[in-house]
């Protein structure tokens, strides 16, 4: 397992603990079980990170945000017209690396533009950088909820941008999408797979 990463091994770790207990289940009932733990982990770590960033960020003023985004020292951006309002966090499932980003101005193509996904994955890329990874792409990282940095509410995942590159599967259950949008369009039928 030399080089899988920390989660891989965890994982393993743990099918092999449940399987060893299954009593009654089956390797497969194991297996989920398992995926869904690491996958419950790992949004607990992405939400902790998000939490975090909020918190500096929820008493500064407007220009005080975007001073903050410009002058970052890990991944500085421009900020959007209304500065950062916006806060998710990602993990790399290989790495563990969780990197908590904000919505920002962006001169990126569609599909990629300046969601806080967009700059968690970015912050999560740098980092695989400086370890001599490839990068991933947003169907590769698993995020927590995004919340609006005044107010904590839960901000739906965006439709013309998070639902065209990403999976449900990739959020905490419960995370509310935009509508209309295509993760909720009954005639869509290429939703990516995810992380699986």
């Amino acid at each position: 397992m030399a080089g899988k990463g920390k989660y891989f091994e965890d994982l393993v770790g743990q099918l092999y603990r449940l399987i060893d207990n299954a009593g009654g289940h089956t390797a497969n009932d194991a297996l989920g079980e398992a995926i869904e733990a690491a996958r419950d982990r790992m949004f607990r770590q992405a939400r902790e990170a998000r939490d975090e960033l909020r918190e500096k960020l929820v008493n500064k003023t407007k220009a005080e945000r975007k001073d903050w985004l410009r002058n970052r020292d890990d991944f500085p951006r421009e900020p959007s017209k209304d500065g950062p309002s916006v806060v998710t966090a990602a993990i790399d499932p290989e790495t563990g690396i969780t990197k908590a980003g904000v919505n920002h101005r962006s001169n990126k193509p569609h599909p990629y533009g300046g969601c806080a996904e967009d700059d968690a994955l970015d912050r999560i890329n740098a980092e695989r950088q400086k370890l001599g990874k490839h990068p991933l792409g947003r169907h590769q990282v698993y995020y927590s909820e995004a919340l609006r940095i005044d107010t904590g509410s839960q901000m739906p995942i965006c439709n013309r941008n998070c639902q065209e590159v990403s999976d449900p599967k990739q959020y905490p259950p419960g995370t509310e999408p935009m509508q209309p949008g295509r993760w909720t369009d009954p005639n869509r039928t290429d939703i990516p797979g995810g992380v699986e």
